[in-house]
C-alpha cells in the first residue's frame, strides 16, 4: 500500500482505535497502527506513552477498525493488552514495517531520534489477545 492520504479514506485494518482504561475505568481511545499474526493484534508505542502506562496498570482493552482520527468504522472487540519484548517483538516490528512501509520507519527514526524519544521513551510492542 503506498502512502497514505489525509482526505482518503482508510483500507479496513490501515487504522486501529485502541481503547485503553484509566484507573478509574474512563475509557481513552486512541488510533494507531497495527499488525495481525497468529490471531494477535500487534502495536508499536513509545514506552512512557499514555496507552503504555495504561495498558501496565490496567491490561483490558477494547478495538475497533478506525479512521484516522481513531473515530470507530464498526464494532468494538474486548482484548486484554501487555507489552512483549524479545523474539515477538522482533517479529511485530517487521511485520509493522511491511505493512505501512516508509510511513513506519519515518515514525520508528521519530521515536529513536526525535523529542518522542526524549518525551516518550523507546518503542514498545503492545500484543492484544481478544478475549472471547
Amino acid at each position: 500500500m503506498g502512502l497514505l492520504r489525509f482526505d482518503e479514506r482508510p483500507a479496513p485494518g490501515w487504522f486501529l482505535a485502541l481503547r485503553t482504561f484509566r484507573s478509574d475505568g474512563t475509557g481513552v481511545v486512541t488510533p494507531v497502527w497495527s499488525v495481525e499474526l497468529d490471531g494477535r493484534r500487534y502495536v508499536l508505542t513509545p514506552a512512557r506513552s499514555g496507552k503504555a502506562r495504561r495498558v501496565r496498570a490496567e491490561p483490558r482493552v477494547e478495538t475497533a477498525d478506525a479512521d484516522f482520527a481513531g473515530t470507530a468504522l464498526g464494532p468494538w472487540s474486548a482484548g486484554r493488552a501487555s507489552i512483549v519484548d524479545g523474539p515477538a517483538a522482533g517479529r511485530a516490528r517487521r511485520a509493522l514495517r511491511r505493512k505501512y512501509g516508509l510511513q513506519y520507519v519515518v515514525f520508528r527514526a521519530t521515536l529513536l531520534l526525535g523529542r518522542r524519544r526524549r518525551a516518550g521513551g523507546p518503542g514498545v510492542v503492545l500484543v492484544i489477545d481478544p478475549v472471547r
